[in-house]
């Protein structure tokens, strides 16, 4: 209890900094009554984003209910430079899942909990070169359809290398690397790590087109056998045994992404797609599954939300194989989360202020294979049963 008082405290405190300094930028000799900056800090930014939703879940297969419940996400930190270095801090409301900030309303109005969602060191060390390490922001470069592969609230922990090159002007070429923990066991010397790989480009065709690629690799070690990442059964998916859900097949992945931008009636379009292949050679644990190791989504996102009254919509498709990467890290929001699934995902979104949009969403999925391996046992769903239609509307405002 004692616990939990010092971490409001210490949030209402966090919140109330903020909200004096705002999202302006602090010199060596700015200083107040009370607050006062050490003089190597060059540079420092307060801000974050709070989002209220009305979330619906419609569910078809047998045994399973509707669901409607009330969420918010409360997302807030600070990015302070000294000199070359960039240390970043931030904190985030939630449950403590690696894929979502989200905290449903329940439990008679108790209070929430703050986790940190973002602690890490950034070295500048050439305008080409960054340096970070920590639980950082995904170096990876993405899109909207990168989910397919990385959910979009995972913040890796480990370390990060990242370039880029200017090659006259309408060509930038760049590569990031990753060092991924993924978990550390005290009765296990085998340490499970991810290493990625990412080169890609970025092209101006025209003055109103441009395209972005980028291809990436991802050597996972130790990820099967071993353990279940703490993570046990937290979204559906992956060919697991035994009573600790552990992954059964390895992954190595081959991921590609791109990007077409360009505009329409005046208005931004992009064209977005990404394909994933598992290239591990895993056994398939029952003759129904043909083929389970590959995913893709594409789509278009036109208009852009961003500025006063300016708007979006956008549709994607997406197909996600059983074992195309591991569940726990991809879209949590696509059906129940994870992977075994396809479908398709429209959403609207309106900013009636410069710091306020308002987004309706809404998807249908359904199970690739309705019969898959849950733990000791098969899973068996009627074909064509587990189809969830899923509906959100988001209030966001940033700060």
């Amino acid at each position: 209890m004692n616990s939990m008082r010092n971490e409001i405290w210490i949030a209402a405190l966090v919140l109330a900094l903020g909200l004096g300094l705002g999202r302006t930028s602090l010199h060596a000799d700015d200083t107040s009554a009370n607050i006062s900056i050490a003089k190597f800090v060059t540079n420092a930014k307060w801000g974050g984003d709070l989002r209220i939703r009305q979330e619906n879940f419609w569910k078809s297969s047998p045994g399973q209910r509707d669901r409607s419940r009330q969420r918010f996400r409360l997302r807030y930190g600070l990015e302070s430079t000294i000199q070359d270095i960039k240390v970043i801090f931030k904190m985030a409301s939630g449950t403590g899942e690696q894929v979502s900030t989200n905290q449903s309303f329940d439990n008679l109005s108790s209070q929430k909990a703050l986790w940190i969602d973002v602690a890490s060191l950034e070295w500048k060390a050439f305008e080409w070169m960054k340096l970070s390490a920590g639980r950082m922001a995904n170096p990876i470069w993405r899109v909207y359809s990168s989910d397919v592969m990385w959910d979009g609230d995972y913040n890796p922990e480990g370390f990060a290398q990242m370039f880029q090159y200017k090659v006259g002007e309408r060509f930038d070429v760049f590569a990031n690397f990753l060092q991924m923990v993924l978990d550390e066991d005290t009765t296990d010397t085998r340490d499970q790590w991810m290493f990625g790989y990412q080169l890609g480009s970025k092209n101006k065709i025209l003055d109103e087109l441009s395209m972005d690629l980028a291809g990436s690799f991802y050597h996972f070690k130790y990820e099967a056998n071993v353990n279940d990442f703490s993570q046990v059964a937290a979204n559906e998916g992956n060919s697991r045994s035994g009573a600790t859900n552990i992954l059964t097949s390895s992954f190595t992945i081959v991921h590609l992404t791109s990007q077409i931008n360009t505009k329409l009636l005046g208005h931004p379009v992009k064209l977005q797609g990404d394909y994933i292949k598992n290239v591990e050679s895993n056994g398939h644990l029952n003759s129904n599954i043909a083929s389970d190791q590959a995913g893709y989504q594409f789509g278009t996102i036109f208009g852009k939300a961003g500025a006063a009254k300016t708007w979006e919509v956008a549709y994607f498709y997406k197909y996600l194989e059983l074992n195309a990467t591991i569940a726990d890290i991809s879209d949590s929001d696509f059906g129940d989360g994870g992977t075994n699934r396809k479908g398709h995902i429209f959403w609207v979104s309106y900013a009636p202020r410069d710091y306020l949009t308002v987004t309706a969403k809404y998807s249908n999925t359904e199970v690739l294979h309705p019969r898959y391996q849950s733990g000791s046992t098969f899973t068996t769903i009627p074909p064509g049963a587990d189809s969830i239609n899923r509906f959100q509307l988001d209030l966001s405002c940033k700060f």
